[in-house]
């Protein structure tokens, strides 16, 4: 007579294939990935702040204490992906609300930027910067903080004569409407596909 599994165990089990659905997900991600994104790019020669619905903090922790505020992100994920931009001489922004951070957003130029395979692409002017991986935390969405975080940047930026770059996912509609509304212009849709770490077949339309 077999022994009834215990709901440890089933817990156990359930883990472990969570795990292996994880592991065999990144590999995929690694071996094939479909790129299809909007590339947007500021090219007026002044800016209009937004101001966001809450009363926030903009810093850019490069420029300030970075020890002080990187300790304070538990996150270890997020904690390690914010050192590595630091290490890499990008700018670190953080939007903070009564002192909780509410949300990250990342500058650095093109050449920086290399070793990613998108800006690779032709449309790019190795001379200018880009925005990136700009994340405004689930509970602090709607509330104008990513357009404001935006055209802060911008505000620092626009005097350096260098166009910026900002990309999205055609799908994050969310997210095109902050980049448009902080003054972004839709240039180009850059759609190829990933394997094993190369370009195929890449496309390239470009609006007006």
């Amino acid at each position: 007579m077999k022994k009834p599994i215990s709901s440890l165990m089933r817990i156990k089990n359930i883990l472990s294939s969570m795990k292996l659905i994880i592991f065999l997900v990144e590999i995929k991600t690694r071996i094939y990935y479909h790129v299809n994104r909007y590339v947007f790019i500021y090219d007026k020669n002044e800016v209009y702040l937004l101001q966001p619905k809450i009363n926030i903090l903009i810093i850019n922790i490069n420029n300030q204490n970075y020890n002080k505020y990187i300790s304070n992100i538990k996150e270890k994920t997020l904690k390690k992906r914010l050192n590595n931009y630091y290490k890499k001489k990008c700018h670190i922004y953080l939007a903070t609300f009564k002192d909780i951070i509410v949300g990250h957003y990342i500058l650095t130029s093109i050449n920086n930027y290399q070793n990613d395979l998108f800006v690779k692409s032709k449309i790019f002017d190795k001379s200018g910067m880009i925005i990136f991986d700009c994340v405004t935390f689930p509970e602090f969405r709607r509330l104008n903080i990513y357009s404001a975080v935006l055209t802060y940047i911008l505000n620092e930026v626009i005097n350096l004569n260098k166009k910026i770059y900002i990309t999205t996912d055609i799908n994050n509609i969310n997210s095109q409407k902050g980049i448009e509304k902080a003054g972004f212009v839709k240039k180009y849709l850059v759609d190829y596909k990933e394997i094993f770490g190369k370009k195929i077949k890449e496309k390239i339309k470009v609006y007006s």
